[in-house]
């Protein structure tokens, strides 16, 4: 899951800057939350810093939940959220009805997981934050409400060289029925992919006798991982890939690079 989130960092740190930025406390858990004559006091505001106002609300939430959190216990918590924002001012309630307020929190939501979330399991490793088990399941159980993709049950991908017979095994699993098979190398068997664009791009590197090329088009295909697996993952249970960005670099790369020192550019591998 965080792979997927990393992978597609340049696209939604890009969004995070469209909504509405605020004050926000940054570090908003039970912990820094306390309550006098009647009033709820928040301290500790070291960290305090201009982000979506959801950001405060993801923390908050992850902290309290629970791993057993529902789809109606988010939707409560932000309509309460956005009632609380509009009511500062008329400005705050025009910027509130303006927005998508649901995709601030899956924005926030993001961040938490790849900075606090990541901060706080640094931290454990060299203290035990009691706290971080159930912080862990709750912000997952979060992230599953609002992925697409939390249908999907399985993924796998099928790996080897060029040549191993990928495809035809791709084929015959994808006669099975309820499993989608995402094409990094044959992209011309999903026109509506986004490895389509590249699908001729290996080969061409093949015709021109270039291999410096061929890392430039496995870094591309790979690069396209991320968007390719979240568009194929609503179509079915079960996800098949024929690339992986964790397995394909440690069996290509070496290949490469061989046959770059060698100057052979007729000894690249036929692919596509």
């Amino acid at each position: 899951m965080l792979t997927a989130l990393v992978e597609d960092t340049a696209q939604w740190t890009t969004a995070l800057h469209a909504p509405p930025r605020t004050l926000v406390h940054n570090d908003l858990n039970p912990r820094n939350i306390a309550v006098r004559a009647e009033r709820v006091v928040v301290y500790d505001w070291e960290l305090a810093t201009v982000d979506v106002p959801q950001r405060d609300v993801v923390e908050l939430l992850a902290s309290t939940l629970g791993p057993d959190a529902t789809e109606e216990d988010v939707e409560h918590a932000l309509a309460v959220h956005a009632e609380a924002v509009a009511s500062v001012s008329p400005q705050a309630a025009a910027l509130v009805a303006g927005c998508d307020w649901r995709r601030g929190y899956r924005l926030a939501l993001r961040t938490f997981l790849t900075t606090r979330l990541a901060l706080y399991l640094a931290g454990h490793s060299q203290r035990e934050f009691g706290f971080l088990p159930r912080l862990v399941e709750t912000a997952f159980r979060l992230w599953h409400l609002e992925e697409p993709w939390r249908t999907t049950e399985m993924r796998a991908a099928v790996v080897g060289i060029d040549g191993t017979g990928k495809t035809t095994v791709l084929r015959r699993i994808r006669e099975q029925g309820d499993i989608t098979v995402v094409h990094a190398i044959r992209a011309h068997d999903d026109p509506d992919s986004p490895y389509a664009a590249l699908a001729g791009a290996s080969a061409a590197a093949d015709a021109l006798g270039r291999v410096q090329l061929k890392p430039a088009v496995l870094y591309l295909q790979l690069c396209l991982y991320g968007p390719a697996e979240r568009q194929a993952a609503r179509e079915g249970r079960i996800l098949v890939s024929d690339r992986h960005p964790l397995i394909d670099p440690p069996a290509y790369l070496p290949m490469f690079a061989r046959a770059v020192r060698e100057d052979a550019p007729g000894a690249d591998v036929e692919a596509n």
